[in-house]
Order: structure tokens, then sequence, then C-alpha cells
């Protein structure tokens, strides 16, 4: 958001005579950068007396271009010209496009191009639940997407929160999800591994989980190199992508260290309370083993402190132990 907005500049500000106590000269300048601004900075201006134009600096002139003259239509019912605004929910304006090429409901193929970054996959566990595990990795992952990375969002969680939290209420009624791969892996099917990838107008892909995965842990259990399953899937899928996240389930079964065996790294979310900084060590125990016998680039990330109120005496106690 930083990067796009660093690129706009506001000139020619053009005082009206009943706003002339505030009187600037006529090419003042301005540097936004906050980018959801310039969505109604047209109309919030207007109704003040103010004309406003939008141009757009040129990533390698000293000159500048003018940005599209297509007008978007401001909150108050005016319009700011030349302002694409990032997407809003699916009843938005015509004008607004999205990011990806997929909505809720829609199959999206992942994006080609972009970066030339390495894949990095993380990882998002704790076998302790209501720590933040799901709202973390759908927050990181929608904020790489904002600054340009191409990032898929790995549901592996029966439960399938994080396929409900971007828009598909009913993932049981979805016919390719994470489930449908590891079981293609495992029997040996050549399946393609984009398959049944979601794309969202948020700019992040999605592959979804549904309780199907719940049935197949057994499975999981009865096959060779079951801890390397998921990795077998994923490792296709790094080129397409610059960041792949994996919402892990609430506990240390096969699947969860089979989304640690697939990663670069692990992000271990921590709720500042006692239960969930006790069980805290369980989960680091389970990288070491990981980390020593299967995939020894595995790091720790960070531990992320979540649900921290500065009130609480427990809280701080909880945080400094952390640290």
């Amino acid at each position: 958001v930083i990067t796009q907005a660093s690129q706009y500049i506001v000139t020619r500000i053009r005082f009206e005579p009943k706003t002339a106590d505030f009187y600037k000269t006529p090419r003042q300048t301005a540097v936004f950068a906050i980018h959801p601004l310039l969505e109604s900075i047209g109309s919030h201006w207007k109704k003040r007396g103010i004309s406003v134009q939008f141009q757009r600096l040129r990533p390698k002139s000293s000159g500048r271009e003018r940005l599209s003259s297509n007008p978007i239509r401001g909150r108050g019912g005016e319009t700011a010209r030349g302002v694409t605004p990032a997407c809003g929910p699916p009843a938005a304006s015509p004008n607004c496009k999205p990011i990806s090429s997929g909505l809720p409901g829609r199959g999206a193929s992942p994006r080609k191009g972009g970066s030339n970054m390495p894949c990095k996959a993380i990882a998002v566990a704790n076998q302790k639940g209501g720590t933040g595990k799901t709202a973390t990795t759908l927050s990181l992952g929608v904020a790489l997407a904002r600054r340009g990375r191409r990032v898929l969002l790995v549901d592996t969680d029966p439960q399938g929160d994080l396929t409900k939290s971007l828009g598909w209420a009913d993932p049981d009624s979805i016919a390719t999800t994470v489930a449908t791969h590891i079981a293609a892996v495992i029997e040996g099917a050549d399946e393609d591994p984009r398959a049944g990838i979601l794309g969202h107008r948020e700019g992040v892909d999605l592959m979804p989980a549904n309780i199907e995965l719940a049935g197949l842990e057994m499975a999981v259990f009865m096959a060779m190199s079951r801890e390397r399953i998921l990795k077998t899937w994923a490792e296709p899928l790094r080129a397409d992508y610059d960041y792949i996240l994996f919402d892990c389930a609430p506990t240390l079964g096969i699947i969860p260290v089979n989304a640690l065996v697939a990663a670069d790294g692990v992000i271990i979310p921590v709720s500042a309370e006692y239960l969930p900084a006790s069980g805290m060590a369980g989960l680091l125990k389970t990288v070491g083993r990981v980390r020593r016998q299967i995939n020894p680039g595995l790091s720790v990330e960070g531990i992320l402190v979540t649900l921290y109120d500065s009130r609480n005496n427990l809280a701080r106690d909880v945080e400094r132990a952390i640290r």
C-alpha cells in the first residue's frame, strides 16, 4: 500500500474564494502515503471549495504522466479523476476491478510473472486453539498481496475456518480441496497440483479445506513417506508464488507435521494467557524434532503474542516470559 501510494502526488490545488482565509499558492504540492484516501479525496475537498488534479510519478523518469481519466465515484457523489481504488465488497462500483481474477465461488488460476524472489513457505501453527492462527494467516497473506507479492493460502484445518473467513460459507460443498490433493499423492494419481485453487478479490489465492481432511488422517498414517505428502503436492506451486502460507489445525497430528515439513519457517501465535503460553513448549519440541529428522531448513520465524491487553497483569507477565 505504501509503495503504491508513494507514486501518487496531488498537484494544482486551487482554492475557491470562499476559502480565501486559508489561501495557498496555486501550485502547492502535497504527498499522500495512505492509498484509500485517494478514493474520496476529490469529493472531500470539493465540498470545501478545493479542486484537485492527480498525477503519477514515472518510476524511471523525472517527468510525470497523467493517470487514466476514467472518473471514480466518491463517497459524497462527486468524482476524483485518475484514481483506481482498492476493491470493496462484491457490490462495489463497476469501475472497481478485482485485484485477482477470481471471486468467492469462482475458480481462478494462479497469477504468473511478478518478482523473481524465491518462494518462501510459512506454517502458522500452535496446538492450542483460539490463539489467532487463522487471523494471522489471513492478515499476513493480504498484507503481502497488497505489497505486490503472489500469495497462496493453504487451509489445512478440517474445520475450514480460513476458507470461511475468505467468503466460502459452506466449505463442504467445494469439490476440490487440499484433501483431494493429499489423497491423489497417496494413491500416486497424476493430479494437477493447481486444480481447485480459488482466487479472491483481495489478491490472494486459496486452497480450501473441509471436513474430508479429517477422514484422511488414517490413510496418511498408513502411507509411505507420510510426513512429506503435503510437501510433494506444494513443491510444484513454488514456481507460481512468492509466499505459501499454511494455516494449521490446533493439534500436533500428522497433518500439521506435514505442514512443518513443507514449510521453510513457522510462526507461532500465542495468546497472552497462561495455558497457551505453557503449551507452546510442546510445539517447540515438535519443531525441533522435525528440524533434526526431516526438514533441517525449518526455522522459527517468531512467536506472535496475540489478544494482548496491556491493562492485564497476566498478559504482561506472559509477554515477558515469552521474550
